[in-house]
């Protein structure tokens, strides 16, 4: 059940008002003065919050009469809820007690019994009593209170940590998995392939094997770099790592990232090394000669990514799909596009009057905390639709 919880406001209209009507209690025989004055101690009990040790001070001479009693409660109340040291809290509630007492003190002449001193002494401790104790309640349920949100905070946390450990272990199991099981097969296919181009005497079916050989080959590399990618806590690359992918490309490629901006979100970030990857991979599959331009850019709020491939050199470097060999899908550049939208950018592709592909990305940054994580098709692999201008 949730502890129910007062604005300020309505606080002081439930402590100040009756402190305020008790005033009603001595319209009959106090003075014009008297009244201003108690009136004056009833206001400022509105300044108790930040000084309730002054406030105090300032009401409790009211109490000494007998006659106005709720506002020192009030204050007494505040500095047993608000003051930390316990002396300080003791001396206050010493204080008001003995103002409750004076109305009982025995006047020279008056007729006192033990009964009344005994009264007195009692009704002066419920006064000083019944605020401490109250502000001393609130206090520790505050406190309480706060104890229980921190142990919720470091219980979500351990569950992310757990979450998290779990999401290592398991992507370790994929990781040992593709690598004992995945790579061997595939290393065997290459092997066989190369076996096969080797002795055999057809000059197709040389060139064919050796194409499963070349694709086996891509596939190592390929399934080495998935491995280390489940295997390191970062799950993707970012705008850091961009140089390093177009180093290792092997094209012709000049990089502008001059007007990227230093530091994105690291869905955009992500987004933006598949884009130029998922390029490059294609480039090279289908204009490994041709010159490309890299431009990481701003767009307003947004991340701008464009590859630009020229014409391939010749004919001979596209690659003709023939039997034996896989016939892009088109996940890639889908893959690329469903990763743009989910962040709510906008991705194109296609060719160039020149002859040659361009492919472009907008990324703005997502709205809120939400990480967009697209499907991991849409990463580099062997079915991607083509970035170059195939010929013919």
């Amino acid at each position: 059940m949730e502890p129910v919880r007062f604005s300020r406001r309505a606080e002081d209209a439930v402590l100040l008002a009756p402190a305020a009507l008790e005033l009603l209690t001595i319209l009959s025989f106090a003075s014009a003065l008297e009244l201003g004055w108690h009136a004056a101690t009833v206001a400022v009990l509105l300044l108790r919050r930040r000084w309730p040790l002054l406030v105090l001070v300032a009401v409790l001479p009211v109490a000494f009469g007998g006659y106005l009693l709720l506002a020192p409660m009030v204050a007494l109340y505040q500095v047993a809820r608000d003051v930390p040291g316990p002396r300080l809290v003791a001396g206050g509630a010493v204080a008001l007690f003995a103002a409750g007492l004076m109305p009982w003190w025995p006047a020279a002449g008056e007729p006192w019994s033990y009964e009344d001193g005994l009264f007195g002494v009692l009704s002066a401790a419920m006064l000083s009593a019944g605020p401490v104790a109250l502000g001393r309640l609130v206090r520790v349920r505050a406190e309480l209170s706060a104890r229980l949100a921190e142990l919720a905070r470091a219980q979500r946390r351990e569950q992310r940590l757990l979450a998290e450990r779990a999401v290592t272990e398991e992507r370790a199991r994929l990781a040992r998995e593709m690598h004992d099981v995945v790579s061997h097969q595939v290393s065997l296919i290459a092997v066989q392939a190369g076996a096969l181009q080797v002795t055999t005497g057809e000059p197709e079916s040389r060139e064919r094997a050796g194409t499963i050989r070349e694709l086996g080959v891509a596939t190592l590399e390929e399934l080495r770099h998935l491995v280390g990618v489940l295997r390191t806590a970062r799950e993707c690359p970012g705008l850091a790592e961009v140089p390093a992918l177009v180093a290792a490309s092997g094209l012709d490629v000049r990089l502008d990232r001059s007007a990227a901006g230093p530091c994105w979100p690291e869905a955009v970030e992500q987004a933006a090394y598949r884009t130029v990857q998922e390029a490059l991979t294609n480039i090279r599959k289908y204009a490994a000669d041709a010159s490309v331009e890299v431009s990481l850019g701003r767009l307003g709020d947004a991340l701008t990514v464009v590859v630009r491939n020229a014409p391939p050199g010749s004919p001979a470097t596209t690659p003709a799909p023939g039997p034996g060999l896989p016939v892009g899908g088109g996940h890639g550049l889908r893959g690329l596009r469903e990763r743009a939208e989910l962040l709510g950018g906008r991705f194109e592709a296609g060719p160039t009057p020149e002859g040659g592909f361009l492919v472009r990305a907008v990324l703005p940054p997502p709205a809120g905390a939400h990480r967009a994580e697209p499907d991991d098709d849409a990463g580099p692999d062997g079915d991607a639709d083509p970035v170059a201008a195939v010929p013919g």
